[in-house]
């Protein structure tokens, strides 16, 4: 029933498989059957979107952090990002709430004398500007008015989105993100969510945008 009414490979696990799932955990089972039953959840779709309260996925998301390579997001914490005096570019999985992200960033534009591909694009598309890093500090450069902006004054989405997109450039084997709307205005919403669907990683979101649902 499931599969007949959710095109495009989108899941809403039903109330009973959502009580099948925390029943396995909760009875701490072998990793052999938490192992077991994600797979069957995800087998089929490779993209399952949750709508689940933060209790139930606070309450799931600690067997998958210790089977497999799992970042999560829960709420940024926008003004640590964006108030940091200087950013050191670090060699860590990302944080909760995303303090690390652009000192993530930092490291890979060390050792690749550029920011990523589709980061570069997200800027140039949606901001009409390029990014970078120097003096310890990540600013973008506005194309249209030719001036230099520091990340104390970037918009939030703008931070929201780069974010996301280095989560996946670590890689993870499962990414949960919870309300991925905040601050993502409906096109920069729309993009994030295809770049999702594109990647081959397990994602697991919670939302109440009709632009995801």
């Amino acid at each position: 029933e499931l599969e007949e009414s959710f095109p495009y490979n989108v899941v809403y696990l039903s109330v009973k498989i959502k009580k099948e799932l925390k029943k396995v955990i909760s009875k701490r089972k072998k990793d052999e059957d938490i192992k077991r039953l994600l797979y069957e959840l995800v087998h089929k779709h490779k993209y399952i979107y949750l709508r689940l309260s933060i209790n139930l996925l606070s309450t799931i998301y600690k067997p998958f952090i210790m089977l497999y390579d799992t970042i999560l997001l829960f709420s940024l914490d926008i003004i640590e990002i964006k108030y940091r005096r200087k950013i050191t570019p670090v060699y860590q999985l990302l944080s909760e709430r995303g303090e690390n992200a652009l000192g993530i960033l930092y490291l890979i534009q060390f050792k690749n004398g550029k920011l990523p591909e589709r980061i570069g694009y997200l800027l140039n598309k949606f901001f009409n500007c390029r990014g970078y890093f120097k003096e310890r500090n990540f600013y973008v450069y506005d194309l249209s008015k030719r001036i230099e902006i520091p990340k104390e004054h970037l918009p939030d989405g703008l931070i929201k989105a780069l974010v996301i997109l280095t989560a996946l450039e670590q890689k993870p084997t499962i990414l949960l993100i919870d309300e991925i709307e905040n601050y993502l205005h409906p096109d920069l919403l729309e993009f994030i969510v295809n770049v999702l669907k594109e990647e081959n990683i397990i994602t697991f979101i919670t939302t109440h945008s009709p632009t995801v649902l």
